[in-house]
Order: structure tokens, then sequence, then C-alpha cells
């Protein structure tokens, strides 16, 4: 069954910082100087430095596309190992990368979904357990990292500029803010405005604008993304990601299923 990734990444792609775009070669303070003197562009230059050193992070957040609302929760580390939750309108699923390997456990309205509708006696077989995901290609889920995300940050897609200061939960925050442009959706980034330079909310503001080059690595072509609003907390706390135990192999299932049948 092919597309498992493709329903994660519908809610998970607003963290490849598809609101921030721009760059530049000016020179940044990772430090705890105040940055709302600093320009967008040092902010910036901070900000993905900081970001690449990122061991791992925790995220909260929300979009709304095509298909509704959907909320995103969970945890990423540099290493690629990841462990979030998902819910698309009636879709609810848990997503585990462990040792380059990914696992789902998803209610029956997923698989139903996947199955085009028609999912029947095997969505009722899969439905809230964990499965082993047929599909090794893990480039789309490793766009989470935070290396990768610093890399996204880091292009120069548009310029950014300053939107001003405000207070974030408590804490003094600059907002970058990226007005967009062809294939360059607007939006805002949160950055501590003392201490380190790391993305504490990140947020799509409008629709991506037709146009542009996009970069693989960072933007998904079919995306509908038309807002979202993503928290980004617990640098470097410890992360403890294992894979399920008796996870279901669906290839081996689908195997014996079409030996069964012939």
């Amino acid at each position: 069954m092919p597309g498992l990734h493709r329903a994660l990444l519908t809610a998970a792609l607003p963290l490849a910082f598809a609101a921030c775009g721009g760059g530049g070669d000016d020179g940044g303070d990772s430090g705890s100087s105040d940055r709302a003197s600093q320009s967008p562009q040092q902010v910036l230059k901070s900000m993905t430095t900081e970001l690449a050193k990122v061991r791992s992070y925790h995220v909260e957040g929300t979009e709304t596309d095509d298909d509704g609302r959907s909320a995103i929760t969970g945890d990423v580390t540099s290493d690629g190992a990841l462990s979030i939750r998902l819910a698309i309108g009636a879709k609810k699923m848990a997503v585990i990368v462990a040792d380059r390997q990914a696992y789902i456990r998803a209610n029956a309205a997923f698989w139903n979904d996947q199955a085009g509708g028609s999912g029947g006696r095997l969505a009722r077989l899969l439905a809230d357990r964990w499965v082993k995901s047929p599909d090794d290609d893990l480039g789309s889920l490793e766009q989470l990292t935070p290396k990768n995300l610093a890399y996204c940050a880091s292009r120069a897609t548009s310029t950014v500029i300053d939107g001003g200061t405000r207070d974030h939960e408590g804490q003094k925050v600059v907002v970058l803010r990226d007005k967009g442009g062809p294939g360059d959706a607007p939006g805002d980034v949160y950055v501590p405005a003392t201490g380190r330079a790391l993305p504490v909310r990140v947020l799509q503001t409008g629709p991506r604008p037709a146009g542009g080059t996009l970069d693989p690595r960072c933007e998904n072509a079919d995306s509908t993304t038309r807002t979202s609003d993503v928290r980004m907390s617990r640098f470097d706390q410890p992360v403890d990601i294992k894979a399920p135990a008796d996870a279901l192999d669906l290839s081996r299932l689908q195997g014996s299923s079409a030996t069964q049948s012939s």
C-alpha cells in the first residue's frame, strides 16, 4: 500500500520552514545579545547556525489545507528518529521512525482512506495496530531533522523583513517576516530576543503562490496548506525512541494474501 508517508507530510511539512525564506551573508551572534537591535538577516543567520546543532526537539502544531484542519505533536532527533502523532479530520495515526525504519499505527478511517474508501476487512485488521511501512525511502521524513530545517530556513527564496518584537509565552521574541512570492508562502518565525537563537513558533499565514522552483528537501509540490501554526520546544532534551514490538509486516501480509488468492 503506497503513500504512507504522504499522509504524514500533509501535516508535517510546515516544519520545513516554507514560511521562512531569505538569507544573506551578514554575520550573526547566536549568544545572548538582544536581537531586537540586529537586522533580520543577522537573526536568521544565528537561527540557522543554532538549529543545525540541535540534537532533538518537540513539536506541536496545526494546519489548514484542502483536507480541513489537522494537528501534529511529537519529537524528532538529529539522527532521523521521530515519534509523531497526527490527526487529519477523522483520520488519526502515530508514526515512529527508529533505526531507519518507519512504523505506523492508525485508526480504521485512515486505512480505509488509503484503500480508496474500500478498505473493508484490511482496514479492520490493521486498525490500531503497529504496522511496518513497506516503503524504505525515508527521504521525506528526514526533512524534519534539525539540520535539514536549518538548510531550508537559510534558502534565499525571498527577502525576510523585520516583523518587530512581541511577547510569546512570557518571553520577548523578534519576528522574522516573509511576505512570500512565487513558490514561497508568507509567514512569520519567532526567535527569542535573548538566549539561544532557536525558532519557537513558525506561522504560515497564507497559501503558497504558484511559480518559483521548489526544493524537494523543503517543499511538497502537492501541498495545499493555507495556514499553519507550529510550536517548537524542548530543544536538546533526551528523547528515547524505539521501534514498536510485534509490528505487522504489511509487505508480507500482502504477499501472503496474493499467494492465497492465486
